[in-house]
């Protein structure tokens, strides 16, 4: 990992005309685990809130993207079983939901369209864990790590995957949808039979660069 972020940052060092804009970022997301075999679950929706950075490239139609956000992720209404720490039964976990730090990094190619820029690509995303709070379904909330579903060590701490994204940007304003599927579990198991139930995330967000181009 941190030799990913070293590259990046030699990338950007590299491009000498590269031209840098910094700017806020909101929204909204929904996320869901997978479907997997007796698992039941439905979405949760949850806010966005932080801040990016873009590189454009020097008489190349590309833009390296950076944000850092505080983006929750999760489900809810689902037919999992939870226990406490002592492995005493709860009951059905009515939600679940993580707080990440997310940090995606995306290489965009774009273009003007009348008034407007079109730009769409994909990267890498991490995103560190922050807290939880856990819902039994006509019962009580838990948090930090303090009721699992049966079976599962604990929360994973980094999540990884790829972020879609794509939108449009008029002036200094953002408007732009992503996709961002895990490739690693939202939990650790007590067993590496376990089934890995990997989140995605998908929503809408809307951002205001500081500087022009």
């Amino acid at each position: 990992m941190k030799r990913f972020f070293l590259l990046l940052f030699s990338f950007s060092c590299v491009s000498g005309f590269a031209q840098t804009k910094f700017g806020i970022v909101a929204g909204y997301q929904l996320s869901d685990i997978g479907r997997y075999d007796l698992i039941e679950t439905s979405r949760t929706g949850n806010f966005i809130t932080g801040v990016m950075a873009e590189h454009k490239f020097h008489q190349l139609p590309l833009y390296l993207l950076g944000r850092v956000e505080y983006a929750p992720a999760g489900y809810s209404k689902s037919n999992i079983q939870a226990e406490d720490k002592d492995g005493f039964p709860l009951g059905n976990i009515d939600l679940h939901r993580i707080g990440y730090i997310k940090v995606p990094v995306c290489l965009l190619y774009g273009g003007p369209a009348g008034s407007v820029t079109v730009k769409g690509g994909l990267g890498p995303f991490v995103a560190f864990q922050t807290g939880d709070k856990l819902k039994i379904k006509g019962g009580d909330a838990f948090g930090n790590g303090t009721a699992l579903p049966l079976y599962m060590k604990r929360i994973t701490p980094v999540l990884y995957g790829i972020n879609f994204q794509a939108g449009i940007q008029w002036s200094s304003a953002v408007f732009s949808f992503h996709y961002s599927p895990s490739f690693n579990g939202l939990y650790e198991a007590r067993s590496a039979a376990a089934q890995k139930w990997k989140v995605m995330s998908y929503g809408l967000s809307v951002g205001y660069f500081f500087g022009k181009e």
